[in-house]
């Protein structure tokens, strides 16, 4: 399969059809049993309270499973817009964007061979999983109807927890599936030194005003130093646990860090990646042996040919990206590109 082992397209379909039927069996279940929508006091439809207990006189919604300063219950209700509600009445939108997550998942995965990974091939399946899931309400096909007799055009969601007085939106388990299918992309990178600032050089190392450069004592510990409380991901942001966390010495996640061998271990053989800072510095990395260039803040010079070239200030970002062109042209037609490694040499 175009160099693609077989067992990740196995194990990528079969992983998309179990979220797939559990998403939409879980539906059928919750709305034929307890009716929708929850939010109205005449429902559109009854009902049948076979399964899941309700209160009296009451359709959508379960009995509280959990009731303390965290309750859940099953709720019916439909979004017509996408995850937490966002971007409602766009349904249509959202089910092109599906359909475009649909046809793309596929064809990175085996057309490109991204599915070499098998991390990736897992995330996406998930990921593809639960885009059928709500792509199959967006477009009508559960027959739900509406107070004029209408098809429902929105995704069914059913799952509603509260925490205190928070009521988190209403959700589904394509959502769960979406959720952590997205997790497990999430690379989450810090820029640090190591405490005798080894990997720190000298011409960074001078920058600042005196007694405030990095390795100097600071508010929350020596300043830009891994392990200090200062260099910590705040809370909010902090990696939830299996998230990959790079510490780097550069702006680059790269350069003398260990990304190669984290990815090669998952599976990783190539990796793609462009990122832009205005007015900072950029990187332009098409494969683990890859071309690192990194503009004005932590080498702050290229020397191509023997001579000395310092990058003006890109304010505009294709100009940005044709400096980046030109400089790669030149450092690969120089020989001067070389392969990264963890030492940074």
């Amino acid at each position: 399969m175009n160099g693609v082992p077989v067992n990740r397209a196995v194990v990528f379909f079969v992983v998309a059809a179990i979220v797939l039927a559990g998403d939409l069996a879980s539906k059928s279940l919750v709305f034929r049993d307890l009716g929708y929508p929850g939010t109205d006091r005449e429902p559109v439809v009854r009902g049948q309270h076979a399964v899941f207990a309700a209160p009296p006189e009451s359709s959508g919604s379960s009995v509280a499973y959990l009731n303390g300063w965290v309750t859940f219950r099953l709720f019916t209700s439909f979004n017509r817009g996408a995850l937490w509600g966002v971007g409602q009445g766009y349904t249509w939108l959202f089910a092109a964007l599906s359909g475009a997550a649909v046809v793309g998942i596929p064809t990175w995965l085996f057309g490109f061979r991204a599915a070499r990974s098998w991390w990736l091939t897992v995330a996406l399946s998930l990921i593809l999983g639960g885009t059928l899931g709500n792509l199959y309400d967006r477009i009508g096909l559960p027959q739900c109807i509406d107070e004029n007799g209408g098809t429902v055009l929105a995704v069914r969601d059913f799952l509603l927890f509260t925490f205190g007085a928070f009521h988190w939106p209403v959700f589904n388990f394509a959502d769960v599936s979406l959720v952590t299918g997205a997790g497990m992309l999430v690379v989450h990178t810090r820029e640090s030194h190591a405490p005798d600032l080894s990997d720190c050089p000298p011409a960074k190392r001078l920058r600042g005003a005196p007694q405030m450069r990095i390795g100097d004592p600071g508010p929350m510990g020596r300043i830009l130093v891994r392990g200090e409380p200062g260099n910590a991901i705040v809370a909010a942001c902090a990696p939830l646990p299996g998230e990959i966390v790079i510490d780097k010495p550069g702006k680059g996640m790269f350069y003398a860090t260990n990304v190669g061998d984290l990815l090669q271990a998952r599976g990783d053989t190539r990796f793609a990646k462009i990122l832009l800072r205005q007015n900072v510095g950029s990187h332009l990395t098409p494969t683990l042996g890859h071309l690192d260039i990194e503009i004005g803040n932590v080498r702050g010079q290229f020397q191509v040919d023997g001579k000395l070239s310092t990058p003006r200030r890109q304010n505009n970002p294709i100009d940005l990206i044709s400096r980046m062109q030109q400089v790669a042209t030149a450092l690969t037609q120089s020989g001067a590109a070389k392969p990264a490694s963890r030492s940074g040499t």
